[in-house]
């Protein structure tokens, strides 16, 4: 028996990017004080929760990926859909329990975004796609929070989550404008198929700004100095492009658009760990 397919379905480099938020997310509340343990329980508890949520959320969506992803584990036929299930479960089950090492507020948020997450993949979804969209952004923006809750500095990362919640919610609209074929075919009602991909565009363009506007924050708070201001600038200009290809050219080049959103995504956890690090060693 081959385990390649467990690893792929749950798609490694997602859960990697999660482990870097949550590993920034850290860094950022707590730059200094050595907690590592709960630190490394923190990253890890975050990607098996997210490694359980793409594998659940692939089971309950087989119809659709027969049509947009064939090249995924379930349409090709490498694991039972019954499997899945169970491996799903195991892991975002598995995930809160490794939060118990770490605190009390941190296994509580860990276990709502688990039940949070099983609901979305299970029934919220395919129910209606912006409030699907929202339960993502909000599971994404909160891997943030609870590296603040772990290291006991809510405060410090209240920027990032806002910044990754507005980042987040206009990728996922983006990413229902890519695939509206398929969801037209399950006639899940997501945004671009209720107002349209132009108009849904549109609202996804206006949360990218939103999140431009909430990344200066830490400097106009007078968390990070000049280079963070300069640093900020220059990513905020590749997320505006992204918004402006989103008004100007709709649904032409969808893909790619979606794909340099998840490239900016990650480029601004790597400022915020950056800015972090910056200020502990260098006071910048």
């Amino acid at each position: 028996m081959s385990y390649a397919p467990f690893i792929r379905i749950t798609r490694p480099a997602n859960c990697l990017g999660v482990g870097i938020l949550a590993l920034a997310s850290c860094i950022v509340a707590g730059a200094g004080t050595g907690m590592w343990s709960s630190i490394i329980l923190a990253v890890s508890g975050c990607a098996i929760m997210v490694a359980g949520g793409n594998t659940l959320n692939d089971a309950f969506d087989l119809q659709v990926d027969k049509i947009v992803h064939k090249e995924r584990v379930l349409p090709k036929g490498e694991m039972t859909t019954s499997a899945a299930r169970v491996y799903a479960l195991a892991l975002m089950i598995g995930s809160p329990v490794l939060f118990l090492f770490v605190n009390r507020l941190a296994f509580l948020s860990a276990a709502a975004s688990a039940l949070l997450l099983f609901f979305y993949s299970w029934k919220l979804k395919n129910a209606s796609g912006i409030l699907g969209n929202l339960a993502t952004a909000l599971l994404t923006s909160n891997s943030v929070l609870i590296g603040g809750l772990v290291m006991g500095n809510v405060a410090a990362v209240i920027p990032l989550v806002f910044c990754v919640f507005f980042a987040t919610l206009s990728r996922e609209i983006v990413k229902d404008i890519e695939d509206l074929p398929g969801d037209s075919v399950a006639r899940i009602r997501t945004l671009p198929m209720l107002v349209g991909h132009q108009r849904a565009g549109q609202i996804a363009a206006l949360l990218a700004c939103l999140c431009v506007l909430t990344a200066y924050l830490p400097y106009y708070y007078v968390m990070y100095g000049r280079f963070y201001l300069v640093a900020v600038t220059v990513v905020n200009a590749g997320m505006l492009f992204a918004a402006g290809r989103l008004v100007l050219k709709g649904s032409e080049g969808i893909r790619m658009t979606q794909k340099f959103m998840k490239a900016e995504m990650f480029l601004y956890v790597l400022l915020f760990l950056s800015a972090a690090v910056l200020r502990v060693t260098r006071g910048v």
